[in-house]
């Protein structure tokens, strides 16, 4: 029987490549990029259309990093003295 031996170069090769890479926030990343609690999370889940976690582990969830840009850049900017107006152009970092 052959054996197959696998090298760094050979599994680079099949590695995803940068661009094509998911990224995911955990609670606490996303707690502290959006300046939020948990409760507020769990709040605009259920009434904002805020993205679910996903199930990375038995105990552990994390967030699509692509869908909760999304969904801030979807969100109304909003202006001095007065309601919100949709938005234009949002830049997310």
């Amino acid at each position: 029987m052959e054996q197959i031996h696998m090298t760094r170069a050979t599994t680079a090769a099949h590695a995803a490549p940068p661009a094509a890479r998911l990224l995911i926030y955990r609670r606490e990343q996303l707690q502290e990029l959006l300046g939020v609690s948990y409760s507020t999370l769990r709040r605009w889940m259920a009434r904002e259309g805020f993205p679910q976690p996903r199930q990375l582990g038995p105990r552990a969830v994390g967030w699509n990093a692509d869908e909760c840009h999304a969904w801030l850049a979807a969100r109304p900017v909003a202006r001095k003295g007065g309601a919100p107006r949709a938005a234009t152009a949002a830049k997310v970092v």
